[in-house]
């Protein structure tokens, strides 16, 4: 049983892990340092992974008021699809050329992500978003010498 009035850390050393029922362990990982690679990047929120840090946007999309673009982590090989301009129930998908596909309703705001998929390269993707006001996938090339941005997403 534990002692309420125990003073460990009166007497210089820190109070036993079970003296406190708040305990919960050491820390965590921060969500920052999720690691992936191709098929077990799979469903992973991009936000939360290292794939963020070299990820860029290889294909853009507008249409219905929306932009959606083809964001892809050469590190990873994994690739997720980001839109902005959107409303809530929007929904914004990454598929595989393999056939594997992730999504994300929109909730709040007027930007979102979907979880990432395995992607060998940019082109072995596709994003799109689906709006009540209609479909635009990210088909434009958007720069011929693509460089990393600053996103979280």
């Amino acid at each position: 049983m534990t002692d309420w009035n125990d003073n460990s850390s009166a007497k210089g050393r820190p109070p036993s892990p079970t003296a406190s029922p708040f305990f919960a362990g050491p820390p965590s990982p921060t969500p920052t340092t999720v690691k992936c690679w191709r098929n077990t990047c799979y469903g992973v929120d991009p936000k939360y992974a290292t794939c963020r840090k070299d990820a860029t946007t290889y294909y853009t999309g507008k249409g219905h008021g929306i932009r959606v673009e083809l964001r892809f982590s050469p590190s990873c090989q994994a690739a997720w699809a980001k839109m902005t301009g959107t409303t809530q129930g929007d929904i914004v998908r990454i598929t595989s050329s393999a056939g594997d596909t992730r999504h994300y309703t929109q909730q709040w705001g007027h930007d979102a992500h979907s979880p990432m998929v395995e992607a060998l390269n940019p082109d072995t993707a596709k994003a799109c978003a689906d709006t009540s006001r209609g479909r635009a996938c990210a088909t434009t090339p958007a720069d011929s010498t693509p460089t990393p941005t600053p996103s979280n997403s």
